[in-house]
């Protein structure tokens, strides 16, 4: 449920912050800021955008690029780094 699970409400909310959720109305974003303290996520910044674009693609413009091609050229974080 996205009230009480923090993996599915912070990368919503990274998505579409104001969007209110269906049954109380607040706000992705201050659900996603009350559960943060008690997840254990690693941020993924390119990965945000690329989902971002894809989310807000009218269709037949979906930008096919791995999400390794980000926005502004930006590289994931190289594992063990």
């Amino acid at each position: 449920d996205l009230l009480t699970h923090p993996h599915v409400a912070i990368p919503l909310a990274e998505l579409w912050p104001d969007y209110p959720h269906p049954v109380t109305g607040e706000a992705l974003q201050a659900i996603a800021r009350r559960l943060r303290p008690a997840a254990r996520l690693v941020p993924r910044p390119h990965l945000t955008r690329h989902l971002r674009r894809l989310a807000l693609a009218r269709p037949g413009e979906e930008d096919n690029r791995p999400a390794s091609e980000s926005l502004n050229g930006s590289q994931p974080p190289q594992r063990g780094a």
